[in-house]
C-alpha cells in the first residue's frame, strides 16, 4: 500500500479556524433556512440506498453533530452491522454520557456486542501518532471480525478533529481519507467522517471536500461534483473564497434526505 507525499498537507499552512470561515456558518445557516433538500428535505426526493461508502459531514454543533451520527448509527444496527464509533474524548465513558444527553442510546454491552465506541486514542492515535497504513490495517481487521461474526458489515463514525491535536503524522490525514476509499469499494464497510466546520480552516476543508464522494450538510447528502479535484485547480483566490463557490454550487444541487441514504 503506497502513501504519497504529495498527498500530504503542508504543516506551514493553518489548521485551525480564521475569521474568514465565518462564509462556511453563513452558507450553512442560509441553507438551513432555505426550502428545499438543502434545508427542509423534500421526503418524495428521497431514494433509499446508500449514496456512497465514504462521506463526510460538516456541522456547527453538537445539536447537528449528535443528529448526523443518530441517522447513521441507527442505520447501522438496523441493517445488522457492526457499528464502531470513534469519539474525540479521552474515554469511552465521557463519550456515552455525551451521546446519552444528546439522544442517542444505543442497545446493549457497548464494547462487547454489535456497537463498540471508541476514543481516538484505541484507534487514529494508538501510539501517540498517526500513521494511515496502521490505521488502514486496523480497519481492515476489523471489517474482517464483523465478518467473521456474522454482521453484515461494518459501520464506522469518526470524529476527525483529533487531526487538530498537534500529534505527529496529522499532516497525512487526506492520505488516509483517499485510502478510504480503496478500502470501501465494497459493500462491508460504510464510513462516515465527520468534521467540526468551526475549528478547521477552509484551507484544510479543501482537501477533506476533494477526498468524499459525497458531503453531509444538515439534514441533506450531496453527490460530490469536487471529488478528486486537483489542488491545481483550487485557484489563487483565498481558501474562503473558493470553498463558498463550491458550497454554494453543491447548494443549487438537489441533496437527498441524509437519513434515506446513509
Amino acid at each position: 500500500m503506497m502513501f504519497h507525499k504529495a498527498n500530504r498537507l503542508d504543516e506551514r499552512n493553518s489548521w485551525q479556524v480564521d475569521e474568514r470561515s465565518l462564509v462556511i456558518s453563513n452558507w450553512m445557516k442560509s441553507r438551513r433556512e432555505a426550502p428545499g433538500p438543502g434545508g427542509s428535505t423534500k421526503k418524495g426526493d428521497a431514494v433509499t440506498e446508500p449514496i456512497t461508502h465514504h462521506m463526510c459531514s460538516l456541522h456547527q454543533s453538537d445539536e447537528e453533530r449528535y443528529a448526523i451520527l443518530g441517522t447513521f448509527l441507527d442505520h447501522g444496527l438496523d441493517r445488522h452491522e457492526k457499528v464502531i464509533y470513534i469519539a474525540d474524548q479521552h474515554s469511552t465513558k465521557a463519550s456515552m454520557l455525551q451521546m446519552e444527553r444528546n439522544g442517542i442510546n444505543l442497545p446493549g454491552d457497548q464494547n462487547a456486542g454489535q456497537v463498540h465506541v471508541l476514543t481516538v486514542f484505541q484507534s487514529f492515535l494508538r501510539k501517540g501518532v498517526f500513521d494511515p497504513p496502521q490505521m488502514i490495517t486496523w480497519l481492515q481487521r476489523e471489517m474482517l471480525r464483523s465478518k467473521h461474526e456474522g454482521y453484515q458489515g461494518t459501520c464506522i463514525a469518526a470524529e476527525m478533529t483529533w487531526a487538530l491535536r498537534g500529534a505527529a503524522g496529522s499532516a497525512r490525514l487526506i492520505e488516509y481519507e483517499l485510502e478510504i476509499n480503496k478500502l470501501v469499494q465494497t459493500d462491508s464497510c460504510r464510513m462516515l467522517c465527520m468534521y467540526d466546520s468551526n475549528r478547521f480552516s477552509p484551507a484544510v476543508l479543501h482537501y477533506v471536500f476533494t477526498s468524499h464522494p459525497a458531503v453531509v450538510l444538515g439534514a441533506a447528502a450531496y453527490r460530490n461534483s469536487y471529488f478528486h479535484v486537483a489542488p491545481a485547480r483550487f485557484g489563487g483566490c483565498p481558501a474562503s473564497t473558493t470553498l463558498n463557490a463550491w458550497l454554494d454550487e453543491l447548494g443549487s444541487t438537489r441533496g437527498t434526505e441524509f437519513s434515506k441514504v446513509c
